[in-house]
């Protein structure tokens, strides 16, 4: 009979990555906070881009009165050579090559628009690394004070039976 198995995770690597990822993933650090670090690195950047292009497209908004070319592109036509009566000459044999422009533009607005929908994305996503490592810290603040206070403790309790046994 054959049986069906699900594959294995280092199959599953083995499959989808290539030797570079694979080193990139085996040398990442396990540690959530350096993680969420790294993460709010990479959305400030992400931000910063965002904004530059946005002043970019403001500025080609002001030049261009609110139109950005998106496009050009030439075509050669060809066309029959014609005399002033707009008749064609040599019954459609003679052609003439002329070169078409064509200028495509977009307004400017629905880029910038699209550009600061994506920037809100990043800046909420950014807010919520901010926040999850603001609660590791807590977390750990809170975990170090609770160890401090049971070896305080526990020191306090080996000190009272050091002084029991004592008699002056």
């Amino acid at each position: 009979m054959n049986e069906m198995r699900a594959p294995t995770n280092e199959e599953i690597r083995a499959q989808v990555l290539d030797d570079e990822e694979f080193t990139l993933i085996d040398s990442m650090d396990d540690d959530a906070e350096w993680h969420l670090i790294t993460q709010l690195r990479m959305f400030s950047v992400r931000e910063r881009r965002l904004m530059q292009r946005i002043r970019q497209y403001k500025e080609v908004d002001e030049k261009n009165h609110g139109l950005a070319v998106q496009s050009v592109s030439k075509k050669k036509v060809l066309e029959d050579v014609v005399n002033a009566e707009e008749e064609s000459i040599g019954d459609g044999k003679l052609k003439k090559s002329r070169e078409m422009t064509v200028t495509n533009t977009e307004v400017v607005i629905n880029s910038i628009m699209a550009l600061e929908a994506k920037l809100t994305k990043v800046q909420r996503a950014k807010t919520k690394a901010i926040e999850s490592l603001t609660k590791i810290r807590l977390e750990r603040g809170r975990l170090k004070i609770e160890d401090a206070k049971e070896r305080r403790e526990a020191g306090l309790h080996e000190l009272q039976k050091g002084n029991a046994g004592r008699t002056d």
